[in-house]
């Protein structure tokens, strides 16, 4: 695969489903200076914290203007530095276990998604740093869709967003 991403300059969808290590490699390769992404499914077989190698991974998160899609599941990603400007759809799916979730540092990534029309985030992690220290609303004007899986901070998040009145809502509390 790393062959493939190094040739092409465009990539409709892609798909990577691989241990925590490898993705980082692949990631890499999607650096500014890589191929753009529409569609990015990133599902790592086993979550543990990133070794100090795995920092420059990072670097992919920060420039993403052609995605339109993001899934992400069981790989730690760093909220504070997601920019895609013109993502449509967002799932994280456990993204920050093991570590601490700032709601500030979710808030800050949303408004760097201002067309969002779904959003879904489940996260078990149950060391949510508050207090929230930008209190103005993020703005989510295009959003049809939200579900939150947040271990009771749920209510917190929702109180700095403005959506629109006929948003399908959903909540689930785990135990």
């Amino acid at each position: 695969m790393e062959t493939i991403l190094l040739r092409v300059a465009k990539i409709t969808s892609l798909t990577i489903h691989l241990p925590l290590d490898r993705i980082s490699r692949l990631l890499q390769l999607l650096a500014p200076s890589g191929p753009s992404v529409g569609e990015l499914h990133v599902v790592s077989e086993v979550l543990s914290m990133p070794s100090p190698g795995e920092q420059t991974a990072h670097e992919l998160w920060q420039n993403l203007p052609s995605l339109r899609q993001l899934f992400v599941s069981e790989y730690p990603i760093p909220l504070d530095q997601l920019n895609a400007q013109n993502l449509v759809h967002l799932a994280l799916d456990e993204t920050g276990r093991r570590q601490s979730v700032a709601l500030q540092s979710i808030l800050n990534m949303l408004r760097g998604c201002p067309r969002l029309e779904t959003l879904f985030i489940s996260e078990s992690c149950s060391d949510y740093k508050n207090p929230i220290s930008d209190h103005s609303l993020v703005s989510l004007s295009h959003l049809r869709s939200i579900e939150l899986t947040m271990f009771g901070v749920e209510s917190d998040l929702v109180a700095h967003l403005q959506f629109p009145p006929n948003v399908a809502v959903g909540f689930r509390m785990l135990p």
